[in-house]
């Protein structure tokens, strides 16, 4: 397919996965140019005789993104193994948390709410191989749905709430793909995922001055737990110091799983002294030190988000999603009555975002039309012809009911009817 893609001619390249004549299958894949795909989706919507949505079972993806994809090297050839996206994938729990506004806890996340958050798509973008220069428009995209979905009303608290967790994802992109660190958070971040003790200890030592202790790793593992737990309530404290959010906030989120190692104790104390910033960061590092006992929380929820993420589609291989993101955008603007009816999920629609990343999203019942009161019904006039024919049928009634008053009473002859199971 590199071949195929090496020179951009114009028109439209087609993917079958097997020989479209003989069995006529549909295209697994077409590659256009970037701004003819919403042109080409507009045309086909707009013959009622159609596929629709077409992206359900063809995957169009522009030149560019196509050849991207292909370049990009796979994740079996990265230093970094698979527990980067797998503590990446718990950050959704930490998500599900502050979108109910603490009305559901960690233990509460289930995995379908957890597939609805920016953290798991993340994640699955980073097994998929989506290249790193394609990363920084998946929020974006990910908000637009979102806001589409909502009646065009976003809000402030996903926002906020996405702004937190990509603090985090970001540094997780960089070591992923092996990019030069740039920030202690990150150095922190490597020395984590490569179980080095001693670039470990150098980056705390230059990470724990932002939050104001001064006690070595091997110090703070050999101090009771009680001591432990007041260094971490000294980190809480406001001492006006100049170190960046995001510093401060990983630093305390590394402390509190010192505190307590393999669990997620403390997530509600720094939730509520810290802000989600320190919850992200707490949840991302206490799986990079201990992914067996923090997949295996809360009733396995993250081994089964693991194992649905790393689950990959294949590029040349049709979609599983509802529907693709530029069609989204032609077909929403319609509305979603219709939309609605031609996806496999009940109130809730996958899009692929980026080829092979699928987000899930929920959207609300129409409302049905409201029942007119009963002064409008007979403020409007009524037809003559509809009188006429109401009066008719009222005369037949009385003149039947009379005859009936009229004759004896009959034996019953007849068998009591049974009650009829209603028919679903």
């Amino acid at each position: 397919m590199k071949a195929v893609l090496k020179e951009e001619t114009g028109g439209v390249t087609v993917v079958w996965g097997q020989q479209p004549l003989n069995q006529m299958s549909f295209p697994n894949l077409a590659i256009a140019r970037e701004g003819e795909i919403s042109d080409l989706l507009a045309a086909l919507n707009a013959n009622p005789n159609a596929v629709s949505p077409f992206s359900a079972f063809c995957r169009l993806v522009p030149f560019e993104a196509a050849r991207a994809f292909l370049d990009a090297p796979r994740g079996d050839s990265h230093l970094v193994t698979s527990v980067v996206i797998d503590a990446v994938a718990m950050l959704s729990l930490v998500e599900v948390q502050l979108h109910s506004e603490g009305i559901m806890k960690l233990r509460q996340a289930s995995p379908a709410a957890c597939r609805r958050t920016l953290s798991y798509v993340w994640a699955r973008a980073l097994s998929a191989g989506t290249p790193e220069s394609q990363l920084p428009s998946l929020p974006d995209k990910w908000l637009d749905i979102y806001e589409v979905l909502n009646g065009g009303v976003l809000g402030d608290l996903v926002p906020s709430v996405s702004k937190h967790a990509l603090a985090v994802l970001r540094v997780a992109a960089s070591v992923f793909h092996e990019k030069q660190s740039t920030s202690v958070v990150q150095k922190l971040t490597e020395a984590l995922v490569r179980s080095d003790r001693v670039e470990l200890d150098q980056a705390w030592r230059d990470i724990s001055a932002k939050v104001g202790i001064d006690v070595s790793l091997e110090g703070i593992s050999k101090a009771p737990r009680e001591e432990r737990g007041s260094l971490l309530q000294k980190s809480l404290q406001d001492q006006g110091l100049s170190a960046s959010t995001e510093d401060r906030d990983a630093a305390r989120g590394f402390l509190a799983t010192q505190v307590a190692p393999n669990s997620l104790d403390h997530i509600d104390i720094l939730m509520t002294r810290s802000g989600p910033g320190a919850a992200f960061w707490y949840v991302f590092f206490a799986t990079l030190q201990s992914p067996l006992a923090l997949l295996s929380a809360f009733g396995g929820i993250g081994r089964r988000l693991s194992r649905d993420i790393h689950d990959v589609e294949s590029f040349d291989m049709p979609p599983k999603a509802d529907i693709g993101f530029e069609e989204f955008k032609v077909l929403s603007r319609f509305g979603m009555d219709d939309l609605g009816r031609k996806i496999g999920h009940s109130n809730q629609i996958e899009v692929e975002l980026l080829p092979l990343v699928t987000a899930a999203f929920r959207f609300g019942r129409t409302q049905s039309a409201k029942p007119a009161s009963s002064s409008e019904l007979f403020d409007n006039p009524v037809p003559e012809e509809v009188i006429s024919n109401l009066q008719l049928i009222s005369s037949i009634v009385n003149e039947t009911m009379a005859s009936l008053k009229s004759k004896p009473n009959l034996e019953k002859t007849s068998k009591p009817r049974r009650n009829r199971k209603p028919y679903y």
